[in-house]
C-alpha cells in the first residue's frame, strides 16, 4: 500500500515509525532536512542552515547526516509528494541514532499480515485512525478529517465485510503488545 505524502508546509516535520535495525522496537525516522522559504523561519530552526534553490534547507543532524552537494547519494530525497530516501533513525529504547536508508513498508513498525497482505501505518494514531476507520459502520471521509485522505488509500479487501473482523483484531493484538 503505498500512499504519498506530498509536499509538507514549512513548520511540519515528517516523522514515521519505524522498527529499530537494533532492537525491533518503536524507533522514529525522520528527514534529514527541513526545507524552508524564508531565512527567518531557517534561523528559528538554532541548526545550521544552507542556501537551497529559492529558499533553505536546515539541517537537521549535522554530526549524523551533514549536508553534502546535490550529486552526493546521502541528500538524495525524492520530491514532488514522494517520500525521502534517507534519513536518521532515532530509537527511544535504544542507543541507535544513524543515517537509514528507508526501505518501505518493510520498515514500518505498525504493520499487521492478515491473510498473507500487510497493512500498515505510519504512525500509532494513523494506525488506530486505520481500525477505527475498518471497524466503523459509517466511512464517511468527510466526517474523518485526521487521515481522511490516507483513508482512501486503503486497499479495498481490507475493508471487505469478511476480512474486517480479522483486521480490527490484528490491529488491536499489535498495538495491544507494542
Amino acid at each position: 500500500m503505498y500512499m504519498s505524502l506530498g509536499i509538507h508546509s514549512e513548520h511540519s516535520r515528517w516523522e514515521i515509525a519505524v522498527a529499530c535495525p537494533m532492537c525491533g522496537k518503536e524507533a522514529i525516522f525522520t528527514e534529514p532536512f527541513l526545507f524552508v522559504q524564508s531565512e527567518e523561519m531557517a534561523n528559528s530552526q538554532n541548526l545550521p542552515k544552507v542556501k537551497f534553490n529559492s529558499g533553505y534547507a536546515v539541517v537537521r543532524f549535522p554530526k549524523i547526516f551533514p549536508w553534502r552537494a546535490k550529486e552526493n547519494q546521502w541528500t538524495k530525497v525524492s520530491f514532488g509528494g514522494e517520500r525521502p530516501v534517507w534519513g536518521v533513525i532515532s530509537c527511544r529504547s535504544c542507543p541507535c541514532r544513524r543515517k537509514h536508508k528507508l526501505d518501505w513498508p518493510q520498515d514500518a513498525f505498525y504493520k499487521v499480515e492478515v491473510c498473507n497482505d500487510v497493512l500498515w501505518g505510519w504512525s500509532r494514531d494513523h494506525f488506530v485512525s486505520i481500525r477505527d476507520f475498518i471497524s466503523s459502520k459509517d466511512r464517511d471521509l468527510g466526517k474523518r478529517p485526521n487521515y481522511s485522505w490516507l483513508h482512501k488509500k486503503i486497499p479495498a479487501h481490507f475493508l471487505n465485510v469478511k476480512r474486517r473482523a480479522a483486521v480490527v483484531k490484528a490491529i488491536d493484538r499489535f498495538l495491544k503488545d507494542s
